[in-house]
């Protein structure tokens, strides 16, 4: 594995999607800026950013798999390990970035343009607060984002789309299973307070399952992406 057949890759495609990332940067910048200005912020806003990422990693691979472009990403004189890590560097550093915009964006549009507006420092914001539960946000959105980087080598077209119905899907099923164990377990006396998390493991090692997913789907992605250039 060469870092030199890496950093050529990593060159490679942030010159051919400087336009794009750029303009992706403005807007999530200008929309936290705009948005943390407000006397209150929805949450759907808040999480705006990461679903941008979302779309970045659900699409890595689509242009590579255009009919143009195939042919020459995947006769590159790069192995299949350079071009995965390739791949998970540009996710993670996208991601990295888009966090540290929205970050700036929010300090600026909270405590420079909303306080010149709004004097409500009992409602201050604290921005850089970092907690278990933050640190629990990140490792999931990790998680989903790999997930999407999956789908995007996994599906040749339209891969954002499938991947997030997919989900969708996934997580409908999922509730649906755990109403329906609900209801087997306690019957129509249900009052929605079901101590279904009430487990040693996941009350104490929960942070271990988005781990878990992430080393899955980059498992596959490996495998679908060696499978790809075979």
């Amino acid at each position: 594995m060469s870092i030199i057949n890496i950093n050529s890759l990593l060159r490679a495609y942030f010159i051919a999607n400087k336009r794009t990332l750029l303009i992706l940067g403005i807007i999530i910048f200008g929309i936290t800026v705009f948005f943390y200005t407000l006397p209150s912020v929805p949450e759907d806003i808040r999480n705006s950013p990461t679903f941008l990422w979302f779309w970045l990693a659900g699409t890595f691979f689509q242009s590579y798999l255009k009919k143009n472009n195939s042919t020459h990403f995947f006769t590159l004189p790069a192995t299949t390990g350079e071009k995965f890590i390739h791949a998970v560097v540009v996710v993670l550093f996208t991601g990295i970035v888009i966090e540290l915009l929205s970050i700036a964006g929010a300090f600026i549009g909270h405590y420079c343009i909303h306080s010149f507006f709004y004097f409500d420092e009992a409602n201050r914001m604290n921005i850089f607060e970092m907690n278990s539960s933050k640190f629990f946000d990140y490792l999931l959105n990790i998680a989903i984002a790999v997930a999407f980087l999956f789908g995007s080598i996994y599906f040749k077209k339209n891969a954002f789309i499938k991947s997030l119905a997919i989900g969708i899907g996934v997580l409908f099923t999922v509730a649906i299973y755990f109403r329906a164990m609900e209801r087997v377990a306690y019957g129509e006396t249900l009052d929605g307070s079901v101590p279904i998390a009430d487990l040693f493991f996941l009350q104490n090692y929960y942070y271990i399952i988005p781990i878990i997913f992430t080393l899955f789907f980059l498992l596959l992605t490996y495998l679908r992406l060696r499978e790809t250039e075979v």
